[in-house]
């Protein structure tokens, strides 16, 4: 699912996330709206596919580790 920050935020909340993916711009904008709130349960996740584009992008896809055993 695509979304804005605070859709993520919601569904973090609810523990609805199982993986990640990010695609990371060379830009720098300044401010913006930060991904991850405090108040959300931490989760670990491991780099699972990287990718990085000739113009500079970088693909990057996270899942989320299975629980210990």
């Amino acid at each position: 699912m695509q979304g804005s920050a605070s859709v993520v935020q919601a569904l973090a909340r609810a523990d609805l996330v199982d993986e990640y993916r990010f695609y990371l711009h060379p830009v720098l904008l300044g401010q913006g709206k930060p991904l991850f709130k405090p108040g959300v349960n931490r989760h670990d996740f491991q780099l699972a596919e990287s990718k990085a584009y000739a113009n500079g992008v970088l693909s990057l896809r996270y899942r989320r580790k299975p629980p210990a055993a």
